[in-house]
């Protein structure tokens, strides 16, 4: 059994920066289908100041401290897990510090990201993508409604 020749398949793409205008990791589509671009979170994490929301992205959680040192660990464990945001009071370093005590920015090993910034909806920038996208809410008009203005 044959379908012919292999060299006759082909199927076009459109690689996702060349139609969004940039790559997927940096945006997304919001509620009403608006294009909305991300701010980079390892340039924002080196400045993440008082008053910046953070969140955790380690699977493993980060354990807090009682002062801006490793060997500094409360003697009972408290930690923020995967996904938990916090609130910034204060900058030392590397570390910084919540109502709670002090948590490092980085990962031990490899200096890894153990936080990323959050960025205030009213601080994101919208974008049009280059080309049409429809929402996931359109809903396509009847041919009465168009012709009867009274239905």
């Amino acid at each position: 059994m044959s379908f012919g020749d292999a060299d006759e398949f082909s199927e076009a793409f459109t690689p996702y920066s060349r139609k969004y205008g940039t790559h997927p990791r940096d945006f997304y589509f919001d509620e009403q289908g608006l294009m909305v671009l991300e701010k980079s979170s390892d340039a924002d994490l080196i400045h993440v100041k008082a008053a910046d929301t953070i969140e955790c992205v380690l699977d493993s959680g980060v354990d807090y401290h009682w002062r801006p040192q490793l060997n500094a660990s409360f003697k009972v464990t408290q930690s923020v897990q995967l996904g938990e945001q916090i609130l910034v009071k204060k900058r030392c370093g590397e570390w910084v510090q919540d109502k709670i005590g002090w948590l490092p920015l980085f990962t031990g090993e490899g200096k890894g990201h153990a936080f990323q910034v959050i960025v205030p909806k009213e601080e994101l920038r919208y974008a049009t993508p280059r080309v049409a996208v429809m929402s996931p809410f359109f809903e396509e008009e009847s041919p009465r409604s168009q012709s009867d203005p009274t239905a």
